[in-house]
C-alpha cells in the first residue's frame, strides 16, 4: 500500500502542469560585457517618431497577385517639429536624470564630439526623415531627432533608418551606418571611454496582420496606439575591454488615453474612433483587394504628454536592467 501511495503521488507530480515563467520585456545580448561599467558618454540619442506607414498581408504563395491581399496606408497629422523635438528634450533629460540615479556617470560629450575619428564622421540636422522597416510588409517614415543639447553633432548620417534592411536601399543604408559605428568603436578602443547608444522607435498605431502561404484570406486591422515599440528600440553599450552589450525592449511600452482621432479617409474621411483600442482596417480574400487609407490627427499637448510617458517609461525598464549587470 505504501509503494502505491507513492507512486500515485509521483505521478500526480509529473502531472501538474509547470508554473509558467513570466516573459522577460528586456532582452540583453552578451550581458557579461557590461560588467564593471561605471562611466559613460551618450554617444547617440536617436528617437524616431513614425508619421507614415504601410502594413500589408497576402494569403497564397504567389504574392504577386495583389488581388489576394490587405493593405492598409496610414498617417500622422496634428504634430509638428516643436513637439516631437520637445519629445526627444524631455526622454534625454529623463535618461541622464535615471543613468546617473543608479550610480553611472555621465560623461561630457566635448572630448568624444572633438576626437579625430569621430571628426570624419558626417551629421545631418535633427528632424531629418528617414525609414523604419518593422517586418517584410510592414514600412514606415519617420522623422529622427537628437536631443538639443548635441547642437549639429546629434544625428550621424547614416543612422536614419532603423530596422532589418530590405532590398538595396536598406543595404545602402546598412553599409552608410558603418561609418559612424567603426568611429565610435575607434573612440572607445583608442581612448578607454565606454559610451552608450540610445534608439527608440514612437510609433502612433499598431497592426495585426493574417495571411501566409496557406492562407485563403489576408486581413489587417490596425487600432490607435501610441507606444514605443518592442524590437526596434533599444540601448547598447561598448566599452574597449569586453565589447557591445545590447538591451532591446521585447514587448511594447504603450501608455493608454485618448491622444486623437483615426479616421478612414479611403473616400469619405468618416471618423472611426477616437479612442485607443478599437481595431479598424480591412478583410480581402481569395480574387478579392482590400485598401484603406487611414489618418491619424494627434491632439498636439496629449500626443506629447503620452509619447513622452512612453519614452521615460523605457528609460526607466531599461536602465534598471543595465544597473543590474554591473
Amino acid at each position: 500500500m505504501k509503494t502505491f501511495l507513492l507512486m500515485t503521488c509521483a505521478a500526480f507530480v509529473a502531472a501538474a502542469p509547470a508554473t509558467a515563467k513570466p516573459r522577460d520585456p528586456v532582452k540583453v545580448s552578451s550581458p557579461r560585457n557590461a560588467a564593471g561599467l561605471q562611466s559613460l558618454v551618450i554617444a547617440s540619442f536617436n528617437v524616431a517618431f513614425v508619421t507614415e506607414k504601410t502594413d500589408a498581408a497576402f494569403a497564397g504563395s504567389k504574392r504577386q497577385f495583389k488581388a489576394m491581399g490587405s493593405v492598409v496606408k496610414s498617417k500622422l497629422v496634428g504634430v509638428d517639429d516643436a513637439e516631437f523635438q520637445a519629445v526627444t528634450d524631455a526622454a534625454y533629460a529623463d535618461f541622464v536624470t535615471k543613468l546617473t540615479a543608479v550610480g553611472f556617470t555621465v560623461v561630457d560629450r566635448a572630448a568624444f564630439v572633438a576626437d579625430k575619428n569621430m571628426a570624419k564622421v558626417r551629421y545631418v540636422a535633427s528632424g531629418m526623415q528617414g525609414t523604419v522597416q518593422f517586418g517584410k510588409d510592414a514600412k514606415a517614415k519617420a522623422r529622427f531627432y537628437a536631443p538639443t543639447a548635441f547642437g549639429l553633432t546629434g544625428l550621424f548620417d547614416g543612422e536614419l533608418s532603423s530596422g532589418q534592411p530590405q532590398g538595396l536601399g536598406g543595404m545602402m543604408a546598412a553599409f552608410s551606418a558603418m561609418g559612424p559605428q567603426q568611429a565610435k568603436m575607434m573612440y572607445v578602443y583608442m581612448n578607454k571611454q565606454p559610451i552608450v547608444n540610445v534608439t527608440y522607435v514612437v510609433d502612433y498605431a499598431d497592426a495585426d496582420r493574417y495571411g501566409g502561404t496557406f492562407a485563403y484570406q489576408a486581413s489587417v486591422k490596425t487600432r490607435a496606439s501610441l507606444a514605443v515599440v518592442e524590437t526596434l528600440s533599444k540601448v547598447d553599450t561598448f566599452n574597449a575591454k569586453a565589447g557591445m552589450t545590447s538591451l532591446v525592449l521585447a514587448e511594447p511600452v504603450g501608455v493608454g488615453g485618448d491622444f486623437g482621432t483615426l479616421a478612414d479617409t479611403t473616400s469619405t474621411g468618416t471618423k472611426v474612433e477616437n479612442a485607443i483600442g478599437s481595431l479598424i482596417g480591412g478583410l480581402g480574400g481569395t480574387g478579392s483587394n482590400s485598401y484603406s487609407s487611414l489618418t491619424f490627427t494627434a491632439d498636439r499637448a496629449r500626443y506629447a504628454a503620452g509619447a513622452t510617458e512612453a519614452t521615460t517609461t523605457a528609460n526607466a525598464r531599461l536602465i534598471e536592467r543595465l544597473a543590474t549587470l554591473r
